[in-house]
């Protein structure tokens, strides 16, 4: 029972951690992102919440609960980043740095960190794919013409910003 226990409360500190930066990541992203940035975790959790109470069991309605719960820490923990930014303080101004070294904390914890080293490799991968398949562009200049390879060129790269 004891071990059982050791490993709630193990879990339990995770999510407290997970949360922590699950507000870090949009309170950086809004500061230093080039475009706009809509924070949809909130609306997310919204709609997983509902979906958990559409259903009559009593393990989704316990679902539902953990979810408004873990809803309530994230928009604390969020607005207590915000706050300190308004403030001035120097833990509200998130460097690239410290976001890294947030992400390879995570990867460390010890009943989650594997999946997230997973979740970032598989991400990492995707990323590299369509990088390379948005990036590459295979043309025979003999048969098509110097204008016609400009205009192929120019056209992918009006799609790759639109």
């Amino acid at each position: 029972m004891k071990g059982l226990e050791a490993t709630l409360n193990q879990w339990r500190r995770e999510s407290d951690k997970i949360n922590q930066c699950l507000a870090m990541f949009p309170c950086f992203l809004c500061e230093h992102a080039l475009t706009p940035f809509n924070d949809a975790f909130e609306a997310y959790m919204e709609h997983l919440i509902e979906l958990e109470k559409k259903v009559p069991e009593e393990d989704n309605r316990e679902n539902a609960n953990t979810l408004e719960k873990a809803l309530l820490e994230y928009n604390r923990q969020k607005e207590a980043f915000q706050k300190a930014h308004k403030k001035g303080y120097a833990v509200a101004n998130i460097s690239p740095e410290a976001i890294h070294e947030t992400i390879n904390k995570l990867c460390q914890l010890e009943l989650c960190g594997p999946k997230i080293r997973q979740c970032l490799a598989l991400l990492t991968e995707q990323k590299a794919a369509a990088h390379s398949a948005g990036s590459e562009v295979q043309v025979d200049v003999t048969s098509t013409g110097v204008k016609s390879v400009a205009r192929i060129i120019f056209s992918k790269i009006r799609q790759t910003f639109s």
